[in-house]
């Protein structure tokens, strides 16, 4: 908790503090051409732009760029064409809504790592930092803004199913887990995110949707 505001959860991205006493809205760019939604598929520079400035009419305050499709067989992207998707376009949207919290969809370090130089704010990782070795060590070193989603297992294993013995309680060990961790780095930038469609069955996601509030009590 945060002691400037007592009453509800912040996070400081680079000096802008993100206030959750309302939800917020974070808008989807995918520099893809293979993303599930096709309609969050964009590649251009004006067109990013153009896209940007409509969701931050309609209340965004996050947009999220991702240069790699997480959809199930989607096409693996090496981090050379992920990272030349994306930097360019957080250079952009930087230099162009100076006001707008960037984050980087990816579960690459270097590529995050590349993002944040290049104006993101925020790093929203699918991996739960199993993708790449020292994530959750540099976000807590950078004091980078994490997004700790949960999944289970490397990048081409995302779409398969565990054995959970109890989704609820497996999901919270693992992200409580985490989250202590970066707690003894001394992080405390971060938010959770149970992974709907990551490690689990449609049966799965309504489970952990009709039980989040047991997620609420990791803070």
């Amino acid at each position: 908790m945060n002691t400037l505001f007592p009453n509800f959860q912040t996070i400081n991205c680079k000096g802008q503090v993100l206030r959750f006493e309302k939800p917020q809205i974070m808008g989807i760019l995918n520099i893809t051409p293979d993303s599930f939604f096709e309609k969050s598929r964009i590649r251009q520079i004006d067109e990013v732009l153009k896209k940007a400035e409509e969701m931050l009419q309609n209340g965004a305050t996050i947009l999220d760029i991702g240069g790699h499709s997480t959809r199930p067989d989607a096409d693996f992207v090496s981090f050379e064409e992920e990272s030349n998707r994306v930097v360019p376009i957080i250079e952009s949207l930087h230099e162009e809504f100076p006001e707008l919290i960037l984050s980087i969809d990816t579960y690459r370090l270097e590529v995050a790592k590349l993002a944040i130089e290049a104006g993101a704010h925020l790093f929203n990782d699918i991996g739960c930092g199993n993708m790449d070795e020292g994530i959750l060590e540099w976000v807590a070193n950078e004091n980078v803004p994490y997004v700790l989603s949960h999944s289970v297992g490397v990048f081409q294993e995302v779409h398969q199913l565990p054995k959970y013995l109890n989704i609820i309680e497996d999901v919270f060990q693992d992200l409580s887990k985490k989250v202590n961790y970066l707690r003894s780095l001394g992080h405390s930038n971060v938010i959770i995110d149970p992974g709907f469609g990551f490690s689990k069955s449609l049966e799965n996601n309504y489970e952990l949707l009709a039980n989040l509030e047991q997620l609420k009590t990791i803070g």
